[in-house]
């Protein structure tokens, strides 16, 4: 939480945080364990450069997974990643247009899912594999749909 509060501007707070869903070690995590016996039970050259690139795979989805975070605050929707080098992709809440939530059966099950942003000045912005995809699409509308100031009252 620390790397992420000095990011926010003044009397800027999180109205929500999520994650990646954890449900994306599984793949690396089972192949890795499938290369490692393997490996055991065929010892070879071959085996063993299959489960160290099954480490690596499930090292870089670990730190994806740690380090990855999707905010939503009162001014604005952030995806930080990183920690030596944070970076940071922000969409101010008055570009966003409109969101979308996307979900397969397992992701049900899983409560994950696809959300996508769509707005002014905004290339669609897909975010995929998210934990609690579906909170998040309503804490953007609920943002979404707060009244607006009138400049010329």
């Amino acid at each position: 939480m620390s790397r992420i509060t000095h990011i926010l501007q003044p009397e800027e707070e999180i109205l929500f945080q999520t994650k990646v869903h954890k449900w994306v070690l599984v793949g690396p995590a089972v192949f890795t364990f499938y290369t490692l016996v393997l490996w055991i039970f065929f010892p070879g050259q071959q085996f063993l450069f299959m489960f160290i690139f099954a480490l690596l795979w499930l090292a870089a989805g670990l730190i994806r997974y740690t380090y990855t975070d999707y905010i939503l605050t009162n001014r604005r929707f952030m995806r930080v990643s990183g920690y030596w080098f944070l970076h940071t992709v922000e969409y101010p809440l008055e570009k966003i247009d409109s969101v979308t939530y996307w979900k397969l059966l397992s992701d049900k099950w899983l409560d994950t899912g696809v959300v996508t942003l769509f707005g002014i000045g905004i290339k669609t912005a897909t975010f995929r594999s998210l934990a609690r995809a579906r909170e998040l699409r309503d804490a953007i509308h609920s943002q979404l749909s707060v009244e607006p100031v009138h400049y010329f009252d």
